[in-house]
């Protein structure tokens, strides 16, 4: 019975590999003598095949073969190794970077996964509608880096065409100030063991972070996409970038997912107990899960999440621990929608459709590309000039327009001077009080360590306005 079970989850992790691929729909490829057939984008817009198929994306591999049983890491991308990750995991995740500006001018931060290709022990390549990557997209072993088509047709190519050719009108995401990933294999294995999956997630977070340089508090906006296994990386790392310790934490965070799929057994990403039967479908199920606990509780306002749900289950035969999508247990205490769709899992992540992928892009325009650009304005913070250890004082200044007194939407963000930079040291929630047609932030400070400080003051993002910092304080010194 032992061996009968190994076998049943060995084949369910290959399965579910291969559901958010199987085979893609075909490229509209134009012929050599000049033919092009059309590809229908969702708002009716035809575009000529040379469009379709434009987009080349130049994947990094993490770890390479170099000979039969030398294998490199890529220099580059060292954050997994550097957080403990498998080798055998290492070796399988490939990232590409659409747009990478310069780290100062980062504003937005897009993340993509495809789901599950493969196993720890078996390779595979499979198309995913998020990415846009096609069937047979994994390069060599032994290469560095491979070249990807994306299709046109996809969550990242279309997102892709209304920056480049459109200026960001419908997403609200231009290259020039947006940090766009792909994941095209993010090695976030269903059946790997609780531990090396907090390692991996490490890995992610740590790779972004170090991405967006060392200005992350310009950051305004974070989108998290994934399919399958990659909306349960999407959930985890956005649950990570809402942490007291993420310098990201002020930023507004979209998380969209199409049939995610998390570990039951392992209760990953707040699974709990029962199912939600799928009202299109009553033989889909989907997990019910406790998204405000695991998020937070209060959590924060300026989370909005989407999910597309199937609830079919991933492996059809699987007789245990059966892999499935999953859905928010109650009334969710943030902005939360979902959509449920009579459709298997791989016919949500493989092709194009209308009421899938159309209608999380859709859910990304309403939230983000229809936002305002106006952002609220703070003076700097006043503070003393010296202070003796554990001296409690206190942080204010201003900002407009006038907010509701006592709506917190002000951090206070302390920087410590530390081998000649200003380092993060500490965040202070602030109190809001009414000022006349201001409002007055205040936040009460006590520092026991030694040394040069600074402020900045963040109004975080929401529907109506973009996140915003004031300049930085005159320096405090702490005797």
């Amino acid at each position: 019975m032992r061996r009968l079970a190994v076998v049943l989850a060995v084949a369910a992790s290959v399965v579910l590999a291969a559901v958010p691929g199987a085979s893609a729909e075909p490229l509209h490829v134009a012929d050599r003598a000049g033919g092009a057939s059309a590809s229908r984008a969702p708002d009716g817009a035809s575009v000529s095949s040379r469009q379709a198929d434009q987009l080349e994306v130049v994947a990094h591999h993490v770890r390479y073969r170099r000979s039969l049983l030398n294998w490199k890491e890529n220099p580059d991308f060292a954050f997994w190794k550097n957080a403990g990750g498998l080798e055998s995991c290492r070796e399988r995740i490939w990232i590409g970077e659409v747009w990478k500006p310069r780290p100062g001018r980062i504003r937005n931060v897009i993340f993509v996964s495809a789901g599950q290709q493969g196993t720890r022990y078996t390779w595979s390549a499979e198309a995913n509608i998020t990415t846009g990557q096609s069937e047979a997209w994994r390069g060599a072993k032994d290469a560095r880096t491979h070249t990807v088509p994306i299709r046109r047709l996809s969550v990242a190519g279309l997102i892709h065409e209304d920056g480049v050719s459109n200026e960001g009108r419908r997403y609200g995401f231009k290259p020039e100030d947006t940090l766009f990933v792909l994941v095209f294999d993010a090695a976030f294995y269903y059946s790997l063991d609780a531990t090396n999956k907090q390692i991996i997630e490490n890995g992610y977070y740590d790779y972004l972070l170090d991405r967006m340089g060392p200005l992350p508090d310009n950051v305004q906006t974070v989108l998290m996409v994934g399919s399958s296994r990659g909306g349960a990386l999407a959930c985890r790392l956005a649950k990570r970038f809402m942490g007291d310790s993420s310098p990201v934490r002020h930023a507004r965070i979209l998380v969209a997912t199409l049939d995610a799929v998390a570990n039951k057994e392992q209760s990953e990403c707040g699974i709990t107990t029962g199912t939600t039967t799928n009202p299109l479908n009553g033989s889909y199920r989907a997990y019910k899960a406790a998204l405000s606990d695991y998020f937070g509780d209060p959590t924060p306002e300026w989370l909005s999440m989407y999910q597309v749900i199937g609830g079919a289950k991933v492996v059809p035969l699987q007789p245990t621990n059966v892999a499935r999508a999953f859905i928010n247990d109650g009334t969710p205490t943030f902005d939360y929608s979902f959509n449920w769709v009579d459709r298997g899992h791989t016919d949500i992540g493989r092709p194009w459709r209308d009421d899938c992928s159309g209608a999380l892009l859709d859910w990304v325009a309403a939230k983000h590309g229809m936002a305002p650009a106006s952002s609220p304005t703070l003076s700097r913070p006043s503070t003393p000039s010296k202070v003796k250890r554990g001296q409690r004082f206190v942080v204010s200044g201003t900002f407009k327009p006038r907010f509701p007194a006592g709506t917190e939407a002000v951090t206070v963000k302390a920087y410590r001077r530390v081998a000649g930079k200003w380092r993060l040291f500490r965040r202070y929630r602030a109190v809001d009080t009414d000022a006349g047609t201001l409002t007055r932030y205040r936040a009460r400070v006590s520092i026991t360590t030694r040394g040069r400080y600074r402020f900045r003051a963040f109004a975080r993002s929401s529907a109506e306005w973009r996140v915003a910092g004031s300049g930085f304080s005159r320096t405090l010194t702490v005797r």
